[in-house]
C-alpha cells in the first residue's frame, strides 16, 4: 500500500507519523563551486513501516539520511520529528542529539564496535549515555534480550575482534535498538555481506519490524533488499522521481509511480526520455482522469499542436532575427530562451 508522501507542515499531521521532510533543499558551498545535493525533497515515514530508498551513486541518498537523522541541517525546508511535534529548526545541536539518542537508531555499512569492550557492553553503550536510563541491571537484561533476538547470546562476553562480518552487523543492530527507537536509519546495511548472510540479516530486520514495531528506512543498491521493502523511494540527481511497491531494480519502469512534489513538479526518468527519443517538448491534454503528454520533435511541432505561432525573436548578443524555433541563434549560436519563441495568435 502506498502511503501519502507529502504532508504540508501547516496541516494536521497523522498520529503515526515518525519523521518527515517538506520541500527540503541541501546546497554544499565552497569558495569556487556550489553543489545542490537535494532539490525540494518531501517524504514521510510512519510507525512500523519498512521503507527502502534507491538511486545511483551521487543521487543524494547519504545526504538525505543525514538530514533525516538530524546529523545535518537542510539549507531550506522543514524536517519533522515526532518527539518534538515540530520541525528540528530552532533546536540546538545538543538538544537534537539528546532527542535523537532516544527515538532514532542508526545502522551503517561498516559498523564500528569498541574493541576494548565486550559484545554485551558494546550493545549497552548507547544506553549508558542516555541520561533517562538509570537502572544498569535493567539495561543489561534488555541488552542480553536483544543479543538473544539477533542470535548472539552466546557471544555476549566475546571481544568484537573475534566476530565475523555478519555477527558484527547483528551486534550493531542490537546496539541500534537498545534505546527502543521508533525508527532505525540504515545505510547499506548488507553492503559488506554475502548473499546468504544478507538474506538472514534481512529476515532479522523483518522479524524486529513485526515484533517490536520498529520502523526501518534503508538506503540500498541491493536488489535483494529492494525486494523485501514494501515501500521504496527512488532518488535521482537530488530529486524524488518515483514511488514503488516491491521494486525490481532491473525493471523500475514497471513499478514506478510518479509523484508530484511540493512544487507540483514531476520528474521524467532518463529511461522514459530515451524511449521517447529526447523530444523537444510536450503538448498537454487534460481530462478528469488523465494527463496526456504528447512528445513533439521540434518547436514548430509544439507551436502547431498547441495552436501557437512562432514569432521572430532578436538575439540579444548579435541582433539577428530568428524565426526557426531553434534554441540557438542561427547567426552566432548563442542560447535563445525557448519560452520567448512563442506568442498566442
Amino acid at each position: 500500500m502506498l502511503r501519502k508522501l507529502i504532508y504540508d507542515p501547516t496541516e494536521e499531521l497523522p498520529s503515526d507519523l515518525i519523521v518527515a521532510m517538506f520541500n527540503v533543499y541541501k546546497i554544499y558551498q565552497s569558495e569556487k563551486i556550489e553543489h545542490v545535493a537535494l532539490r525540494g525533497i518531501s517524504l514521510a515515514i510512519h510507525k512500523s513501516e519498512l521503507v527502502g530508498c534507491i538511486g545511483p551513486s551521487g543521487s543524494g541518498k547519504t545526504t538525505l539520511l543525514k538530514i533525516l537523522g538530524g546529523l545535518m541541517l537542510p539549507t531550506a525546508g522543514t524536517v519533522y520529528w515526532e518527539p518534538l511535534k515540530s520541525s528540528v529548526s530552532g533546536f540546538t545541536a545538543s538538544q537534537l542529539a539528546d532527542v535523537r539518542n532516544e527515538f532514532l537508531g542508526y545502522l551503517s555499512q561498516n559498523p564500528f564496535l569498541l574493541p576494548q569492550l565486550s559484545v554485551l557492553k558494546n550493545v549497552m553503550f548507547a544506553g549508558l549515555i542516555n541520561e533517562k536510563i538509570k537502572n544498569g541491571r535493567k539495561l543489561k537484561r534488555y541488552a542480553l534480550e536483544l543479543l538473544e533476538r539477533v542470535g548472539l547470546e552466546d557471544r555476549a562476553k566475546s571481544s568484537p575482534t573475534k566476530l565475523s562480518g555478519g555477527e558484527i552487523q547483528r551486534v550493531a543492530l542490537a546496539s541500534a535498538l537498545i534505546n527502543r527507537p521508533l525508527i532505525v536509519l540504515a545505510d547499506e546495511p548488507t553492503g559488506n555481506l554475502d548473499f546468504d548472510t544478507s538474506g538472514a540479516f534481512l529476515d532479522l530486520l523483518e522479524e524486529i519490524n513485526k515484533t517490536l514495531g520498529t520502523a526501518f528506512f534503508i538506503v540500498t543498491h541491493s536488489p535483494q533488499v529492494a525486494k523485501r521493502t514494501p515501500r521504496i523511494l527512488e532518488l535521482s540527481d537530488g530529486m524524488l522521481i518515483g514511488h514503488h511497491t516491491l521494486a525490481n531494480l532491473h525493471a523500475l519502469d514497471h513499478s514506478r509511480i510518479l509523484v508530484p512534489d511540493a512544487q507540483n513538479r514531476i520528474f521524467l526518468p532518463d529511461e522514459l526520455m530515451k524511449t521517447l527519443g529526447s523530444p523537444w517538448g510536450f503538448s498537454v491534454n487534460v481530462t478528469k482522469e488523465k494527463l496526456v503528454l504528447n512528445s513533439v520533435a521540434s518547436a514548430e511541432d509544439l507551436a502547431s499542436s498547441s495552436d501557437l505561432t512562432v514569432k521572430e525573436i532578436t538575439c540579444q548578443l548579435c541582433g539577428h532575427g530568428n524565426t526557426s524555433g531553434n534554441r540557438f541563434c542561427q547567426n552566432c549560436g548563442s542560447f535563445l530562451s525557448r519560452f520567448r519563441l512563442f506568442a498566442e495568435e
